[in-house]
């Protein structure tokens, strides 16, 4: 009888949940530049491609996403431990490449933007990271809706960017990367949601009644 065919072949893996992120810088009537950005809703551990649109982050850029809870406790120097990578890992378990083999750590709060085209051929390129963040607590409901002051700080992260520097690229710029500042964009915001919903937090007890005259 004639061999057994072989199998057949194991079919790529799915690409990565896409989510969009657009920073626009606008020029105001007296000069000065505002920043537009967006909030998306992601899932706590899940494995995502941010895409960056708009004319403010750039190939070569280094990205971080930093908590509220960490925001907070660092106001006005949000960004500046951001690209130390042994606080905050940049790499994962789910192939990526351009930021180091994966350090063992689950969260991958950003690292390298990089320019692919797609789809191959196309001359169509897009700026892309990589991204899979925790959500530690309880989430945020009707988070969109809801001003930043009242999210759950641990679940919900604004980005940090620093830009390319030509003078450092490759390892030395992964050196001096913890000694470079980054620029804290407060309104680009993603928030981690569990699935399914993570319960709201209790309400306190009720207090005792006063004592008896």
């Amino acid at each position: 009888p004639p061999p057994p065919s072989p199998p057949p072949p194991s079919p790529p893996p799915a690409p990565p949940p896409r989510i969009l992120v657009s920073i626009e810088e606008e020029a105001g009537v007296n000069g000065s530049a505002t920043i537009n950005g967006t909030a998306t809703i992601i899932v706590t551990g899940r494995f995502y491609a941010v895409q960056f649109t708009g004319d403010v982050v750039e190939e070569g850029d280094r990205v971080a996403w930093v908590s509220l809870e960490y925001a907070a406790e660092h106001k006005g120097k949000e960004c500046d431990e951001a690209f130390n990578t042994s606080a905050f890992s940049i790499t994962n378990s789910f192939g990526n490449s351009v930021d180091g083999t994966w350090d063992g750590t689950i969260q991958d709060h950003g690292g390298l933007v990089e320019k692919r085209e797609e789809p191959p051929g196309s001359e169509n390129f897009v700026l892309l990271s990589d991204l899979v963040l925790i959500n530690p607590g309880p989430d945020t409901p009707e988070a969109l809706e809801t001003p930043l002051a009242d999210h759950a700080p641990a679940g919900t992260y604004q980005l940090c960017r620093l830009p390319f520097s030509p003078s450092s690229e490759t390892e030395g710029r992964r050196k001096l990367q913890s000694d470079q500042q980054g620029i804290f964009y407060q309104d680009v915001v993603a928030v981690v949601h569990h699935v399914p919903p993570s319960p709201p937090p209790k309400p306190p007890p009720p207090s005792p009644p006063p004592p008896s005259a």
